[in-house]
């Protein structure tokens, strides 16, 4: 996609605050007249004073005329520069927005090859500039565009020719100004890979500053970080250069020639013997450097927009990925009768499911074993539809779960995760996730999966504030809310996926007990990591490489004396 039609595709956010623009261009054009009435009136007074009949009183009006003229421009730019940032900041608002939306419902897939950092970059630094970007048209490139027309134009009408010599000059400026916005797109779409970089880098080590002090790494990360800080740094030198030579050199020398050009018209003019009034030069020299000045300031704001289109096309190439097709039919219950029907799955190419099938009658339960990568978890990111299957069918009482809308499907499914992840807040905060549920009802879920523990060691019980990643809480304490989170909702589906997995014995024990009052009345499915946490399981599946190798309950596979026996045994004397 080029960058005029990225440029388009978001310039269509402003399409929302027409009116407001239409208002804005009012003030600009007052604004844009009064800017001219300034020069002009000096250089009437100028005429006024050199020549011999000057009057005092008229002299009067001119400078009242002027301060007003000076008083209605300052007013106007004032209203205007509000105006405009009000609309950017609005139409930064809205793109931030749908950007967050068009995240949330991207394919899970999209977040297991992107680092959390660069996501991060995309809905806030990106969009932040694509306000800078809005701003700078809006503020400083419109208003100079305006006034820059009205330059040449008053100019033309008080002596065309002198302007049709500056004109001459054009040329050269576009050729200028035009190397100077090439290159600084290049430098500053440079920079910006490398902080985006440098955001997925930071938010990586800091997420894992654990084990990075723990194995001495702390230098090895640095010169990662450090390597990615000085090729930044590089750029941005390259940058400051670019806008040093084109700011003060070409600006300089374009703006001096202008006024020597339009001195010696005048001079020649003198010379000739052609009355010229000492006035008239006065604006037509103040017409022509303010001209240029604004066409300078459009000239940088063009390369602003040329740098900040970077982000734009980061933002574009976000919104451009496909979001997760969803139905619109929803259910309307769920008993929770769950079949797995000749399911194959791949992330990538290998299978990591294959011909899978079984049923879960509703109301049991059922456990899945195995050793790592043998694809218990996916079979819970399939029922939850995290992933869409490739091959076979899966079904809730008899309703495939394709059909009917994510929401929908997970309003009656519960999960609890091995990594308890809780958000900053309060416990309450974390139980309800946002839900119209009581406090008496979350701190009843709280307490039947043994909560009592929390509320009694923390003062502020159900209201303790939860720092960032549950700092200042046991990892036990972490998962109970977890489970509290999944019981409060009443499911009629219930996943445990490794729940107890990273907790203390004594924890596990607690824990234990709260997963035979949740598996009451609903349907429940445990990913194992103890099997001493699955005897009760009404039906045990062993995977083994994506393939169903052994099922049954507890009893009978320890008879069959196979696999699962194996591990049990293994448990046994670990204990």
């Amino acid at each position: 996609m080029k960058n005029k039609e990225i440029f388009i595709r978001f310039f269509r956010y402003s399409k929302n605050y027409k009116k407001d623009i239409f208002i804005g261009f009012i003030l600009l054009l007052i604004s844009t007249l009064s800017a001219l009435i300034g020069p002009y009136i000096s250089g009437k007074i100028i005429n006024e004073v050199v020549t011999d009949d000057f009057i005092y009183k008229k002299l009067i009006y001119m400078v009242l005329f002027f301060a007003i003229a000076l008083f209605i421009q300052a007013i106007s730019n004032y209203v205007l520069m509000v105006k405009f940032e009000s609309i950017t900041g609005k139409i930064s608002r809205d793109i931030r927005r749908d950007l967050y939306t068009h995240v949330e419902n991207l394919p899970m897939k999209y977040y297991d090859n992107l680092p959390a950092g660069k996501v991060t970059a995309r809905i806030t630094s990106d969009t932040k500039q694509m306000k800078e970007m809005f701003s700078a048209i809006f503020t400083r490139m419109i208003s100079p565009a305006f006034q820059a027309v009205g330059y040449i134009i008053a100019s033309i009408l008080i002596d065309w020719k002198a302007i049709f010599i500056v004109l001459i000059l054009m040329p050269f400026m576009y050729l200028a100004y035009s190397d100077f916005i090439k290159k600084s797109f290049l430098f500053s779409t440079k920079s910006r890979g490398y902080i985006s970089n440098m955001n997925a880098t930071i938010n990586e080590d800091i997420k894992n500053m654990e084990i990075i002090q723990a194995f001495n790494d702390s230098k090895h990360s640095f010169d990662d970080f450090q390597e990615i800080n000085e090729n930044n740094f590089k750029y941005g030198v390259k940058m400051t250069k670019l806008f040093a030579y084109n700011a003060f050199n070409v600006t300089g020398v374009f703006t001096k020639t202008t006024t020597l050009i339009i001195l010696a018209y005048a001079g020649r003019r003198y010379l000739s013997g052609i009355p010229i009034a000492v006035g008239s030069i006065y604006i037509v020299v103040n017409y022509m450097t303010s001209f240029l000045r604004n066409l300078q300031q459009i000239m940088f704001v063009l390369s602003s927009v040329q740098r900040s289109l970077g982000s734009a096309v980061h933002l574009a190439e976000l919104f451009d990925i496909e979001e997760e097709k969803d139905s619109d039919d929803k259910l309307s219950e769920m008993n929770g009768e769950i079949e797995f029907k000749d399911v194959t799955f791949a992330y990538d190419r290998n299978d990591v499911l294959k011909d899978i099938s079984f049923k879960v009658d509703s109301g049991t339960s059922l456990a899945f074993v195995g050793q790592t990568g043998s694809g218990k978890s996916t079979m819970m990111n399939l029922l939850m539809r995290f992933y869409d299957l490739e091959k076979g069918k899966i079904t809730i009482d008899g309703v495939d779960i394709s059909s009917v809308s994510r929401g929908s499907l997970r309003s009656y499914i519960s999960i609890v995760l091995q990594d308890a992840q809780l958000f900053k807040g309060t416990i309450f905060d974390n139980i309800v996730m946002g839900k119209d549920i009581s406090r008496e009802r979350a701190i009843a879920a709280l307490k039947d999966v043994g909560g009592d523990i929390i509320l009694n060691h923390h003062k502020d019980g159900i209201d303790t504030l939860i720092k960032d990643g549950g700092i200042g809480l046991s990892q036990g304490e972490k998962q109970i809310i977890s489970f509290a989170r999944a019981y409060v909702t009443n499911p009629k589906i219930l996943i445990l996926d490794e729940a107890t997995a990273n907790i203390d014995t004594a924890t596990e024990s607690l824990i234990q007990k709260a997963v035979f009052q949740m598996s009451k009345d609903r349907t429940t499915i445990i990913i194992a990591h103890r099997l001493s946490t699955i005897h009760f399981c009404d039906q045990i599946i062993v995977l083994d490489h994506g393939n169903i190798i052994e099922r049954g309950n507890h009893d009978s596979l320890v008879e069959q004396k196979g696999v699962y026996y194996s591990m049990y045994q293994k448990e046994s004397k670990g204990k």
